[in-house]
């Protein structure tokens, strides 16, 4: 079941949770590449997923429903979203079980549960260098052996502060590229794949990557 674009942005309005954007504009585009994505990648409904930067359920309204009961697990740092997550998911009238937590401290722990798959669609966008190594260590704890975790990020030459929908400071990163989850996966003695879903390009044009676990 599919929300129209109208729809989409009166429930941002209503839920206080920004205004419209390329967010509702390429709704269906981004989450159809997510899920697409991770369907390439080898994700089944017996897998289970943690989405971090979950947002408003975009992606959790196509993996919710695809996934077995209790398999999608999301988490974002913008409190608007959780109320609005729950709002998609009785437009689209799925009963299946799933979690969100609201938090910007990537506690995967806290879901009490381990990953087979991963995904932070524009979020690694925005992040410091040192909330990336957080996230990844993190993520280490928490993923299976053979899971896998697929992740978008951009090649900037400058660094750049914003608010989020002029509320929630956030930044994009400089000096973040190919090298930089290179020398992370040797790190934490991962395998990192650049462009793993060649024939899926980006609907906005970022760089994608994965790690295997």
């Amino acid at each position: 079941m599919k929300i129209d674009l109208q729809r989409l942005i009166d429930l941002h309005v209503e839920h206080d949770a920004g205004v419209p954007s390329n967010r509702e504009v390429l709704w269906y585009e981004i989450s159809e590449w997510q899920i697409k994505s991770l369907k390439e990648l080898g994700m089944r409904p017996n897998h289970v997923l943690l989405d971090i930067g979950c947002g408003p359920m975009r992606l959790g309204m196509e993996a919710v429903p695809y996934l077995d009961s209790g398999n999608f697990c999301g988490v974002d740092p913008y409190p608007p979203y959780k109320a609005l997550g729950e709002a998609m998911m009785r437009e689209i009238e799925c009963e299946k079980e799933y979690v969100m937590e609201v938090s910007g401290e990537f506690p995967f722990q806290q879901f009490d549960r381990t990953f087979d798959y991963a995904i932070a669609q524009s979020v690694i966008t925005h992040l410091s260098l040192e909330q990336i190594t957080l996230l990844f260590a993190n993520l280490k704890e928490v993923m299976n052996e053979g899971g896998v975790f697929l992740f978008t990020f951009n090649h900037n030459a400058f660094p750049l502060g914003f608010l989020y929908e002029a509320k929630h400071p956030m930044m994009a990163p400089s000096f973040v590229n190919k090298e930089f989850f290179k020398e992370l996966a040797d790190k934490y003695s991962l395998t990192f794949t650049y462009n793993p879903t060649a024939d899926l390009n980006h609907p906005t044009g970022q760089a994608v990557a994965t790690l295997t676990y």
